[in-house]
């Protein structure tokens, strides 16, 4: 029962853990081709319509979809890639419309790591990239962590970003999680209820049906029962 139990908790926390990286690539997949299809939809638009136009049918696009409770799409105008203050504007923000029209700079630090010049620098490189942003509490305790997609479309100079929430997707592996939790323990008193009755059985000496056989020995001069 021990070497069961103990196969079961190594089992359990082999599939959280597979689990979780499954999910978050998942999600991060997600999020990609979101982005990257709402940047084709930015360039058919720019293709067929005058900027202004095409801009406010994009706008009235991303405030009227819904990306879930804790992600969302924002979008930023970059107004110099070198860098530095004033670097860059941000254009649309449907969770906070009071971050519209504020201005970014990558000489500052968000949770203890310079994560403009980060995407910044990704988004040269590569014209896309994937960040992480982990929140702290003041003790330092880790409370939040969020990864967020970025892809540039040059015409425009934006950069059009969406995040997910890492926590959620811990929340759900931890939901199916107990599950499996529930069904090892189910397990584990099926087959403690069998190991126990054999034991009964064992020690009262009583023999089941199938465990009987006859053996006979030609060599000596005796019969014996033998029980499996």
């Amino acid at each position: 029962i021990l070497f069961l139990f103990l196969l079961l908790v190594y089992i359990r926390t082999s599939y959280r853990r597979s689990m979780v990286g499954i999910t978050l690539d998942q999600k991060k997949a997600y999020i990609q081709q979101t982005v990257d299809n709402l940047v084709q939809d930015l360039d058919d638009l720019h293709d067929a319509l005058p900027k202004e136009q095409a801009e406010r049918l994009f706008r009235q696009s991303i405030d009227q979809h819904y990306y879930g409770e804790n992600s969302y799409i924002w979008v930023k105008k970059v107004l110099n890639y070198e860098g530095g203050d004033n670097y860059a504007v941000t254009l649309m923000h449907p969770r906070d419309k009071n971050m519209e029209g504020k201005y970014l700079s990558t000489n500052e630090k968000l949770s203890g790591i310079f994560h403009n010049k980060e995407e910044l620098d990704g988004i040269l490189r590569d014209g896309q990239v994937f960040t992480k942003i982990v929140f702290r509490n003041e003790a330092g305790e880790e409370v939040d962590e969020k990864i967020i997609y970025s892809k540039l479309y040059k015409p425009y100079d934006w950069v059009i970003s969406m995040d997910l929430d890492v926590e959620d997707i811990k929340k759900d592996v931890h939901y199916m999680d107990k599950t499996i939790q529930k069904i090892n323990y189910r397990i584990l008193f099926f087959l403690g209820g069998i190991f126990h009755l054999c034991d009964c059985v064992f020690e009262s000496g009583a023999v089941l049906p199938f465990q009987t056989e006859v053996c006979f020995q030609n060599s000596g001069a005796f019969r014996r029962k033998c029980h499996g």
